[in-house]
């Protein structure tokens, strides 16, 4: 129980990294 609220933990970050990441791409591209 406790390892898989950690993997949906960890998966959030991520995906909240790569989402930011992409963000910032696509604003240093446009700049």
């Amino acid at each position: 129980m406790s390892s898989e609220i950690h993997n949906i933990f960890h998966y959030y970050i991520e995906k909240i990294l790569n989402e930011k990441i992409r963000y910032h791409q696509k604003y240093y591209l446009i700049k």
